[in-house]
């Protein structure tokens, strides 16, 4: 599949498609640029012979013009041998890609396949914490502090007193405990 359909099977499904093609693209490029070469050298070959049997031939002769058929026979069989060097190497590019490719799509089914459990257990995981924060934000809960007869001392400010020393003549607190709230101002201070 191109690499948008591959890439509907997720994100390393989708990169695993692109590196597949990616190599499949610098494989055949490869032969190609080699067969590109071959081709190059056998032409400069055939045309060094042409010229080599013409000038053999004005130099006379009828066992030139053997030699040349010979020389142009060989390099016919040269190219026809290059092009089957070319064509399997061509084959083995595609199956090479082909390999790539369907490795990729085992992946991606092999993880498409995953998602299911994989959501399952996170969600499972997310439940579970939220349900222990649950139990923690009820036990932290100021409501059941104040039932066991615990108050809550609050400064001018609004922050929470937690020394005495937090306090100063003048200043207005205000005591929250389970019936309500009392307001009251410091006059003296005594620390332990």
């Amino acid at each position: 599949p191109p690499p948008a359909a591959a890439g509907a099977r997720g994100p390393r499904g989708a990169a695993a498609a692109r590196e597949g093609a990616r190599r499949g693209d610098a494989l055949r490029d490869a032969a190609r640029a080699l067969l590109a070469g071959h081709r190059r050298r056998l032409r400069d070959t055939a045309s060094r012979l042409r010229l080599s049997v013409v000038a053999r031939v004005n130099a006379g002769g009828v066992d030139l013009v053997r030699r040349r058929d010979g020389v142009l026979a060989r390099a016919r069989l040269e190219l026809q041998r290059a092009a089957a060097r070319r064509r399997r190497a061509a084959e083995r590019i595609a199956a090479a890609a082909r390999t790539l490719r369907d490795g990729a799509e085992r992946r991606c089914d092999r993880a498409a396949g995953d998602l299911p459990r994989l959501a399952a257990a996170r969600l499972a995981a997310a439940e579970q914490r939220l349900a222990h924060l649950g139990e923690k934000t009820a036990l932290l809960d100021p409501a059941r502090l104040f039932a066991r007869g615990w108050s809550l001392t609050l400064g001018s400010d609004g922050r929470v007193l937690r020394r005495a020393g937090d306090a100063r003549p003048g200043d207005r607190l205000t005591t929250r405990l389970r019936g309500g709230r009392i307001e009251s101002i410091v006059e003296e201070i005594e620390e332990t």
